[in-house]
């Protein structure tokens, strides 16, 4: 119990100091554009070919400066992405006749989105954003444009609804209080037996 509170105690001191001097501790807004698709590296089944389409994010942040240089930026965000798919068939030599050679359709999210970045400054303009990034799936929809598809051709993996993710950001900084960046986020765990991959092109503004 003693080193539970030497430990809390400690934490603390440390996280006090920081929290306590002037300029430390930013808060802000963003939204962004984004570009999402999916990644499927299996061998087993029919190909299934992904191509992206496009998104949106919005959300808030906070800016926690440990040094000149270094910070940690937590966010919490609501993702809108989307992206189209295609199954081929034609790869089967025994497909049977009135078979087509593929289905395809779009998939639909609805995510809530939670990077916790290490920032860089370079200098006063240009930043770099590194962490990982946790995801929940809060609705989900998928469309076959073939109105005579019976049955579900994609698979939902066991944690379809949350994801576990790394990002890498490039930012600008406009003025002492909007940035501009460029980000890319991967799924490391896979929820439709691939792995999500999207760009996306925003702005932050420091209240």
């Amino acid at each position: 119990m003693k080193k539970i509170y030497f430990s809390i105690g400690l934490f603390l001191a440390t996280i006090n100091p920081i929290l306590s001097q002037k300029n430390k501790l930013e808060f802000g807004i963003k939204a962004a554009l984004n570009y999402s698709s999916f990644t499927n590296d299996k061998d087993e089944g029919f190909p299934i070919n992904y191509q992206g389409k496009i998104g949106v994010q919005i959300g808030g942040l906070m800016n926690l400066n440990l040094t000149e240089k270094i910070a940690i930026q937590p966010e919490v965000l609501f993702s809108v992405q989307n992206s189209d798919f295609l199954i081929d068939f034609s790869v089967d030599p025994d497909r049977p006749p009135g078979i087509p050679a593929g289905i395809d359709g779009d998939i639909k999210e609805f995510m809530i989105l939670v990077p916790i970045t290490l920032k860089y400054s370079f200098n006063e303009k240009i930043n770099f954003n590194i962490g990982p990034q946790l995801g929940y799936n809060l609705n989900r929809t998928i469309e076959y444009n073939d109105s005579n598809v019976i049955g579900e051709f994609l698979k939902l993996t066991s944690n379809s609804n949350i994801e576990f993710g790394v990002i890498v950001d490039l930012g600008y900084n406009l003025g002492k209080k909007i940035r501009t960046g460029i980000r890319y986020s991967y799924g490391i765990t896979k929820r439709i037996e691939a792995n999500s991959s999207v760009f996306s092109i925003g702005i932050d503004y420091r209240i």
